[in-house]
């Protein structure tokens, strides 16, 4: 397969580099320092020189290359790292792996004990779904904000050390991938564009470090449907907007008013910017080139009962702490908030964490059956007291989304997603009643019965307030532990 991969395409300028070998110590066969592994480790060792050896008799101008993934000691073990021309690392640091930082140490630490090796960074990248947003990005929450930060310590490290020969993005667009679940099933959502090539920031952030072009574009393009909760008698709510440039300064304006201008600190202008209900007209002008953008605004109030901003609407995604946008829907998903008087949110419970993975912090990354609204239903809050809306009297739609996370059935892990062990998830026998303002609307839901794993499950009823009661949604306990997933109150009269 290699001698024939080489004498089809030997004629191809594009190609520099015949690679074998992709992150083949990913999952090693047999038990660790077993004679049966040590014997795997040389054969793998001697496949390897034969391979380099056919290759460069076959093409001697070209290099060649061995793509490892970021277990160094056990690629050094194998004997591996001196046979290939050039090493890639396929690194996540932050991503698959829990420190950010570690990245900048990997390379320093692989050049000093190799400093005559070249090597490039062959895969990095993190999941962006398009849909997610969060104010306080982390570390696997498939926020497009994590993902610019990941982006751009990745580029500074590797700009910052010579040594480094190149950099491969992981990767263009987003691409089905069956076997993946999480936020976007069947999507491995690592593109710098989605499916159908809409930019994301981090394409945007590249073109500013690599453009030599004058450059100005405005962040989160895709993001023009936003809501927020009112933090002052404005009616505005404060969110940061990148703006992406190659110039040394922007000026950003908000509906013809300057907002201000900041230098840009590598090749970005980070902006607070205080917007109002309805339209928001940003222009971010560098110099003579200047870059426009629209944003719709679906403002909340904090007081239930204002006057000066009547409550219509809202979407809660509970145990969450990201922005969902549903934009065919028209919805904006909240993250929930502990509740307080005169406004809306949960008392008691704890947010829900999946067993045996030590990659994110909430929710699940399990596929969702029966809906498209996957990251609505992937966290919710356990054993929780109360869901409640400071409302004014009058008629709402409230509709209750529940899903059962934990499984019976143990489920594997994909061998590339790293820090899940797949582990069964503890699945126990759960069932509770839910009450609307002391009224029984759901009798003895359980995963026994409606609840089934892994499934969406939604329930939406018109309830009427008065005297001043707002909608208080309570639950009791039959056995486990009561959950909650999403929320959603619309004023109907």
């Amino acid at each position: 397969m290699q001698r024939e991969m080489i004498r089809q395409n030997y004629n191809h300028p594009s190609i520099i580099i015949w690679a074998y070998m992709n992150e083949i110590m990913l999952k090693p066969h047999f038990d660790r320092d077993s004679e049966k592994q040590n014997a795997y480790f040389k054969n793998i060792a001697s496949l390897a020189g034969e391979l380099e050896a056919l290759t460069r008799n076959e093409d001697s101008s070209r290099y060649t290359m061995m793509s490892c993934h970021g277990s160094y000691a056990a690629y050094s073990k194998a004997g591996l790292l001196g046979i290939p021309k050039i090493i890639g690392w396929n690194l996540y640091n932050g991503w698959y792996g829990p420190n950010l930082n570690g990245f900048a140490d990997f390379l320093d630490k692989f050049h000093q004990d190799m400093p005559d090796k070249p090597f490039i960074i062959s895969e990095y990248g993190a999941d962006a779904d398009p849909r997610i947003h969060s104010t306080n990005p982390e570390r696997f929450d498939k926020s497009m904000e994590y993902t610019n930060i990941y982006h751009q310590v990745y580029l500074k490290a590797i700009e910052a050390r010579p040594f480094v020969a190149g950099g491969a993005i992981w990767t263009l667009a987003d691409f089905n991938s069956e076997q993946r679940e999480e936020t976007m099933p069947h999507f491995n959502n690592k593109g710098l564009t989605t499916t159908n090539r809409q930019l994301k920031d981090a394409y945007l952030f590249y073109q500013a470090n690599l453009l030599k072009t004058p450059f100005v574009r405005i962040g989160s393009r895709g993001w023009t449907l936003r809501s927020g909760i009112a933090t002052d008698d404005k009616l505005q709510c404060i969110q940061q907007v990148e703006i992406y440039t190659n110039q040394p300064e922007v000026k950003l304006l908000l509906n013809g008013n300057v907002i201000a201008t900041k230098t840009a600190e590598d090749h970005i202008c980070k902006f607070d910017v205080s917007f109002v209900n309805g339209i928001n007209k940003l222009e971010a002008i560098a110099g003579t080139y200047k870059d426009e953008a629209e944003i719709e605004f679906l403002m909340e109030p904090a007081n239930l009962k204002s006057a000066a901003l009547p409550f219509n609407e809202i979407n809660v995604s509970v145990g969450d702490r990201r922005i969902y946008v549903d934009a065919q829907k028209r919805q904006v998903w909240l993250p929930e908030k502990e509740y307080q008087p005169g406004s809306w949110g949960y008392t008691g419970g704890h947010v829900y964490v999946m067993k045996g993975n030590g990659r994110q912090s909430f929710g699940s990354d399990k596929n969702i059956t029966g809906t498209d609204d996957d990251p609505v239903y992937q966290t919710q809050r356990v054993g929780l007291d109360s869901f409640n809306f400071d409302v004014p009297d009058g008629e709402y739609d409230v509709t209750l989304h529940f899903a059962e996370l934990e499984t019976p059935v143990k489920q594997e892990s994909l061998a590339y997603n790293l820090g899940s062990s797949g582990e069964s998830t503890g699945f126990s026998s759960r069932s509770f009643n839910v009450f609307i303002n002391d009224s029984e609307v759901i009798h003895d839901l359980s995963n026994s019965q409606d609840l089934k794993p892994l499934a969406a499950y939604a329930t939406k009823m018109r309830v009427t307030v008065k005297n001043g009661q707002g909608i208080h949604v309570g639950f009791k306990s039959i056995k486990g532990e009561a959950i909650l997933n999403g929320i959603q109150v619309k004023k109907v009269l």
